[in-house]
């Protein structure tokens, strides 16, 4: 059994790189054993909110029909979610953020009376 396949059968993968230049860089043997592949460079300025899309740019494969179903409905059907992971001193937000997140977050934590530590 392929490696990954042995720790999940349902595998995402996000990509700076298109399908097209990952096969031509040599990693098919990867993509024959993942699910989706979220493939293109995030572009900021190409945010447009969309659902498990970083950017507009950026292009969904289903790759295992075994999962075809299942993720055209999670499409059809699926809204942006964030998590917020809480560590002693700080909180890590993970998931894919509405293109005017960061002013949102700075405006609500102004509102509560809180300063922002960084920029980033």
């Amino acid at each position: 059994m392929p490696y990954l396949k042995s720790i999940s059968d349902d595998i995402l993968v996000y990509s700076g790189f298109t399908k097209e230049e990952l096969v031509k860089l040599g990693y098919a043997d990867i993509l024959s054993e993942i699910t989706v592949l979220i493939d293109g460079k995030y572009q900021k300025e190409l945010n447009d909110n969309s659902f498990l899309k970083g950017s507009s740019n950026q292009t969904i494969h289903i790759l295992d029909d075994k999962f075809k179903y299942k993720y055209e409905q999670y499409l059809q059907n699926g809204t942006n979610q964030i998590q917020n992971f809480f560590s002693k001193d700080s909180v890590i937000s993970v998931g894919i953020h509405r293109a005017n997140y960061k002013q949102e977050l700075k405006q609500s934590l102004r509102q509560k009376g809180l300063v922002p530590v960084s920029n980033k």
